[in-house]
């Protein structure tokens, strides 16, 4: 039953950019809006509901800015989906964020401790980036593998994009991955309980997504699309159950198990994005499945250090 709620999340959030990319139009900055709104309709009900004692002054500053830093992250990967896929977006995102979660956690929480568990770290560190690196390099015959990784014309094609313009996605994918580090780091220097955090986490993630609407899209979100935002909203409420059911699997399985088993969401969108999505392919089928074992064997054995 443990492992059963502990793979949940998971799924969930693996089966998310399915959801947003088959069913919510309008762009990146409508579905950053909308699963904005439906995390905080969750953090609001739950934080109703078991009433936590909210954190100082501090805490709430730290939870707000961890909600706005994860919406930065999501940003990146909503606007990636459409421009080279999700089976690529998602290995690179979250080896992004089990790299830098790992570096903060030696550098700044010190929870690497001694020249062996450093090193290995380390090792651990390297094989997750030769598994991002596996998971992006294009064969040699990257412009035929379209035809031949999904059915004619059901497969979703991606745009052309010259390899300048390629390097820019990927390395915005990279910088704004480091949101959800940041998202990981903030509550834990602030000390707050885990539903203590929810409510400024909620709304940190509401305003972040208003601030990027306005900022870099120079869009008004109170005059979008109101029936995109409100399936992009039912998508949001999931996450936030996720991540609620998150919690309950660290206090059932240990945070070691609890964030092993939720990595299992990379495996399930890379693996949505070519078979269910049908994304057309830049990169070899097998160096794919190679990468994302890489990075989430690296994940795994960097919790057990």
């Amino acid at each position: 039953m443990n492992i059963l709620i502990g793979l949940l999340p998971a799924i969930i959030w693996g089966l998310l950019p399915l959801a947003i990319t088959r069913f919510v139009k309008g762009g990146p900055l409508v579905q950053i809006t909308g699963i904005g709104i439906g995390t905080t309709i969750v953090a609001i009900i739950t934080t109703i509901i078991v009433r936590p004692e909210l954190p100082g002054t501090l805490g709430l500053i730290l939870c707000f800015l961890s909600g706005l830093t994860w919406m930065i992250g999501t940003y990146g990967q909503m606007y990636s989906f459409k421009k080279i896929g999700v089976s690529r977006v998602f290995p690179l995102s979250s080896g992004v964020q089990i790299v830098g979660n790992a570096l903060l956690g030696w550098l700044v929480l010190h929870e690497w401790v001694g020249a062996k568990q450093v090193l290995r770290g380390m090792l651990f560190v390297v094989l997750i980036i030769a598994g991002i690196i596996l998971c992006n390099k294009e064969g040699k015959k990257a412009n035929d593998l379209g035809a031949d990784s999904a059915d004619g014309d059901s497969a979703e094609e991606m745009p052309k994009l010259t390899k300048a313009e390629e390097l820019k996605i990927l390395l915005m994918i990279a910088l704004t991955s480091l949101g959800y580090c940041a998202y990981s780091l903030f509550p834990k220097l602030s000390g707050a309980g885990a539903m203590s955090q929810t409510l400024p986490q909620g709304l940190g993630m509401l305003v972040g997504a208003v601030v990027i609407s306005f900022v870099f899209g120079k869009e008004n979100p109170f005059k979008m699309d109101k029936k995109n935002i409100r399936i992009a909203s039912c998508v949001g409420l999931f996450y936030g159950i996720a991540s609620l059911i998150f919690l309950v699997s660290i206090a059932r399985n240990g945070m070691v198990n609890g964030f092993i088993l939720s990595q299992l969401n990379m495996v399930i969108a890379t693996l949505s994005g070519i078979f269910i999505i049908k994304e057309a392919q830049k990169i070899p089928l097998w160096r794919t499945a190679l990468g994302v074992i890489a990075i989430f064997a690296g994940c795994i054995l960097i919790q057990l250090i």
